[in-house]
């Protein structure tokens, strides 16, 4: 149950980081490009991490896989929240993706 709410949290949140994503390219606004550049890395960071711990769990049956699953969770969770308190910062541009998706 615990990885199948980590899973519905993290597509939420990456979907949410792309329309963010979205967003900021198609105001480039030049005080926003620096975020911008760090929010997509931070992006990129967590597409890859969530993409490793799902094949992680997808092997686990395997024992040399199991003993690695752990690590990728944690490695996930940390990209996650990075993401996420990124997110957070960028507060403003956050709302208007809010509001356009209502």
């Amino acid at each position: 149950m615990q990885a199948y709410t980590l899973d519905e949290e993290a597509v939420q949140l990456l979907a949410f980081a792309k329309d963010i994503v979205t967003v900021l390219g198609a105001r480039r606004m030049e005080a926003e490009r620096e975020a911008e550049k760090y929010f997509r890395a931070s992006l990129a960071a967590a597409e890859f991490a969530y993409g490793a711990y799902s094949a992680m769990r997808i092997a686990a049956q395997h024992p040399l896989a199991a003993q690695f699953l752990e690590r990728s969770r944690e490695r996930c969770d940390r990209a996650l929240q990075q993401l996420r308190g990124e997110a957070m910062e960028l507060g403003g541009i956050a709302e208007l993706v809010l509001v356009a998706s209502a």
